[in-house]
């Protein structure tokens, strides 16, 4: 183990002094009265969470760090009140906690194309859907496009905090992904990193990674071919990606 994966042990898993960075816990049904007030439908609440969250959270970038993203904001909030989710297991049986949980998302299907070439396919999905009236398609593919804005605006954020803490490596991961395809095992790492935090902030709690091996290896080999990585220093980009997702 080096110094530096040393060093992120202590302070993300021992000391957890990231935590100094959270934000006081706030009410869990805020987002729900506000949507139930204006009466949203599911998809649109579903949505405004995603935007609503990604906007409540401050971006925090550590000058030594490869990987970045922490969270800030300590809870999801709710979309339905108490008294909908009253209602709707009056008609409904409610898995856990009753959120979309342990899912295994393809996540090979962003990386290999980036969020802006997928923003650019469902704008066109959509065009066609108003062509033929079909107002069901059209808001579902609006709804996948502000995802999509959310999640770039987010990254943006991201970037700009690395520029302004001096930390270049994440600046310029973070100019080219997630809105281009990655290259890099070290741009891939990061991309994933951002997908698999937003969908916990979509309240999908348990989010495995499949067969990471199989869709993260062309990075990796990339790296070792155009001389990029050797061996050890992937694996300590490895080590600190794994580290990442335990700051949440």
């Amino acid at each position: 183990m080096t110094d530096a994966i040393q060093k992120q042990l202590d302070f993300f898993i021992v000391d957890r002094k990231h935590h100094a960075c959270r934000k006081a816990a706030g009410d869990p049904y805020r987002y729900a009265r506000a949507y139930s007030a204006e009466a949203l439908p599911d998809l649109e609440r579903s949505v405004r969470r995603l935007e609503d969250m990604l906007r409540e959270e401050t971006p925090i970038v550590f000058p030594w760090e490869s990987i970045a993203l922490i969270r800030t904001v300590p809870t999801v909030p709710e979309i339905f009140t108490k008294e909908e989710y009253d209602a709707i297991r009056k008609d409904h049986y409610i898995h856990e906690q009753g959120k979309v949980c342990n899912i295994c998302p393809e996540y090979s299907l962003l990386l290999r194309e980036g969020l802006g070439a997928a923003r650019t396919k469902i704008v066109s999905q959509r065009e066609q859907f108003m062509k033929e009236g079909c107002q069901e398609e059209v808001d579902y593919e609006s709804a996948l496009l502000r995802t999509l804005d959310a999640i770039l605006d987010f990254s943006e954020r991201y970037r700009q905090e690395a520029v302004r803490v001096g930390n270049k490596t994440v600046a310029d991961t973070l100019s080219r992904i997630p809105f281009h395809a990655p290259e890099t095992f070290l741009e891939a790492l990061q991309f994933l990193r951002i997908i698999h935090y937003c969908l916990w902030c979509s309240f999908n709690y348990h989010n495995v990674l499949g067969r990471f091996d199989q869709y993260m290896y062309p990075y990796y080999q990339h790296d070792l071919d155009a001389g990029i990585l050797s061996q050890d220093s992937a694996l300590e980009l490895l080590e600190e990606f794994f580290i990442s997702l335990n700051r949440d």
